[in-house]
């Protein structure tokens, strides 16, 4: 099939006689604790196809895409979860995509990803955001990318997004061993493990800290280090460097209104005495908060 990678154009669609450039923009309902709003979704990456021609484009910073002409009367539009380092998995295998829409000449496919329309979409969104944000921004915080993909050999890294409301659940993680059979390495869930929801700031803070863990084996942390530190006591220091980012970088794209935002996730760790870290956090602690504060 015929791929071909696009610019980025912002521009509408055009028609020329039978000539055409199908285009669009992209939202995303963000929906924090404190309020919900629509925002561009950036860096999506969109498919365009009819038959066997495929064109893609990545939508910019207002949401916007257009694609190279088509001459057909009619194409289908879809969103790939996919970018050249990272990819997002429909659960822990296949590929996550926001199904394909048909789109008549003369339209522009202009659309809203809505946790009450589209849930899983939503995920797969949220997750984007966080990944968009670690992969493209690592150097304003000053960390190391959480993967390098090369152009042989090195696959992508596979970030699961599982909707799970209720029934089986399993801790988000960072799991080195699931590349062995091609298996999502990253996991993020969409619930609680009491079921209840996570927030799209909750989602974007889950994902950030697991890529954390990612960029931390990268410069030298191991897993083998990491089950000796867990058999020993807690695995304090993966952890607590995880939270230090997720922390930094959660702040920075959702800045506190009024109060500092709680981490991680439910629990302000700042608050805790040196004994209850010891015995109930399993390793996660703020001293690398502490460390950035002072």
């Amino acid at each position: 099939q015929d791929i071909i990678e696009e610019e980025v154009s912002s521009s509408p669609y055009v028609t020329l006689g039978r000539k055409w450039y199908p285009s669009g923009r992209i939202q995303y309902e963000d929906n924090t604790t404190t309020s919900s709003r629509i925002i561009p979704l950036q860096g999506a990456q969109v498919v365009v196809k009819r038959w066997f021609k495929w064109k893609r484009a990545i939508t910019d910073s207002q949401g916007s895409f257009r694609v190279g002409k088509f001459r057909s009367r009619k194409v289908k539009c879809a969103i790939k979860w996919e970018r050249h380092e990272w990819d997002i998995r429909s659960g822990s295998y296949g590929q996550a995509w926001y199904s394909f829409e048909t789109l008549k000449r003369g339209n522009s496919w202009n659309l809203t990803i809505r946790r009450s329309g589209t849930p899983i979409s939503w995920l797969y969104a949220s997750v984007h955001r966080g990944a968009m944000e670690y992969f493209y921004n690592h150097n304003a915080y000053g960390i190391k990318k959480p993967y390098k993909k090369g152009w042989f050999l090195k696959r992508r890294l596979h970030i699961g997004a599982k909707w799970k409301p209720n029934g089986h659940w399993f801790p988000d993680h960072y799991f080195t061993f699931n590349k062995i059979w091609w298996s999502a390495p990253v996991v993020v869930y969409s619930h609680w493990k009491n079921g209840r929801d996570r927030n799209s700031r909750q989602i974007f803070a889950t994902t950030v800290h697991e890529l954390a863990h990612v960029s931390h084996w990268e410069i030298g942390y191991s897993t083998g280090q990491y089950v000796i530190d867990a058999l020993a006591d807690d695995p304090f220091l993966p952890e607590s460097w995880a939270v230090g980012v997720e922390h930094t970088i959660t702040n920075r794209v959702y800045p506190s209104r009024g109060t500092q935002y709680e981490f991680p996730y439910e629990n302000d760790l700042q608050h805790y005495s040196l004994d209850y870290i010891r015995e109930e956090t399993d390793g996660y602690t703020p001293i690398v908060i502490d460390m950035i504060d002072a």
